[in-house]
């Protein structure tokens, strides 16, 4: 009896530890929050960036236009509660701000994908400015993934500028 006791109170000192790591963090506090797969992240963020790294090759306009999307994607009104962009939409993400975990608004949103903002700007410049955005686009994704796996809370660079983290909707 007094063994469980011991565990049960470790693991609560083990939880708490967390918690305090994470509100130390700026990363989600309450709960309730869930972190998302990092397997539907990068699917959403595929299905976000690929159509605006097209796009982006339509010379000057191209550019504009994906940098913008980019800039908001995650502030966009597509549900009642924000947060989402198409990818996240589609893969029930939500990106929040910590630690309260409201929804990203458009301020935040640009804070958060400012490391994406970059590449999308340079492909305003056709011929070059394609092959070094190109360039930069896939070495910020490759970057960002990699601060997701190895992450314990899966934040990227942009989380970290902005203090959001990506959860798992619930239903």
């Amino acid at each position: 009896m007094a063994e469980k006791k011991k565990e049960a109170a470790e693991k609560k000192t083990t939880k708490d530890k967390r918690l305090a790591q994470r509100k130390k963090q700026g990363v989600a506090k309450a709960p309730e929050l869930v972190r998302a797969e990092v397997g539907k992240r990068i699917a959403a963020a595929l299905l976000d960036g690929v159509p605006a790294y097209i796009i982006s090759f339509v010379p000057f306009i191209g550019g504009l236009i994906s940098a913008a999307y980019m800039a908001l994607r995650d502030g966009l009104p597509l549900n009642p509660e924000g947060g989402q962009s198409v990818g996240k939409r589609l893969f029930q993400l939500r990106a929040v701000r910590m630690p309260d975990g409201a929804p990203c608004d458009y301020g935040t949103s640009l804070l958060r994908n400012l490391p994406f903002i970059v590449p999308a700007l340079l492909m305003i410049k056709p011929g070059i400015g394609w092959l070094f955005g190109s360039v930069v686009w896939l070495a910020v994704f490759v970057v960002e993934v990699l601060l997701v796996i190895a992450d314990e809370n899966g934040l990227r660079i942009g989380d970290r500028l902005a203090r959001t983290q990506v959860i798992q909707m619930k239903g």
